[in-house]
């Protein structure tokens, strides 16, 4: 996917393969943002603000969708269990987050994700996408979603 720029930032957050399956963003915050313009002042906050680009992942379009669709993002065991449970019609936290961001994602939002892997982290992280307006704002612990800020 190539990269997207406004006038003024070149957005320098890591793309996914569009090949790769997504995985589960364990540690991570992740939120929608509404257009490329917000993307790039979020990427360029994040980054002066400490984060490096390798701990930043933006996700767009209807590929990027039905990628999340088709997969639970947890391998072994417990991706089984996900995938039966999702075949059977029964929801979790987690699953219904990743149906509200396969959803934005079709409707042309983008996903961002950003690995938090100590509380402070979370916090800076947290307060930077509270700051650009960013919504679906949830952060993925191992076994746990918490939702932060709810989707428009």
């Amino acid at each position: 996917m190539p990269d997207r720029a406004d006038d003024r930032v070149t957005i320098s957050a890591n793309r996914a393969d569009p090949a790769a399956a997504p995985r589960y963003p364990e540690n991570h915050l992740v939120a929608l943002l509404d257009d490329d313009a917000q993307v790039g002042r979020t990427v360029a906050a994040l980054t002066s603000g400490g984060f490096l680009p390798e701990e930043i992942q933006v996700a767009c379009g209807a590929e990027a969708g039905a990628r999340l669709r088709a997969t639970s993002g947890r391998t072994g065991l417990t991706g089984l269990l996900v995938h039966i449970a999702e075949r059977l019609g029964f929801k979790d936290d987690e699953m219904e987050v990743k149906d509200v961001y396969e959803k934005a994602l079709h409707n042309g939002q983008f996903l961002l994700a950003i690995a938090v892997p100590t509380q402070l982290r979370r916090e800076r992280a947290e307060q930077i996408l509270r700051d650009a307006d960013a919504h679906g704002i949830a952060h993925l612990g191992k076994f746990t979603v918490e939702r932060l800020v709810p989707p428009r």
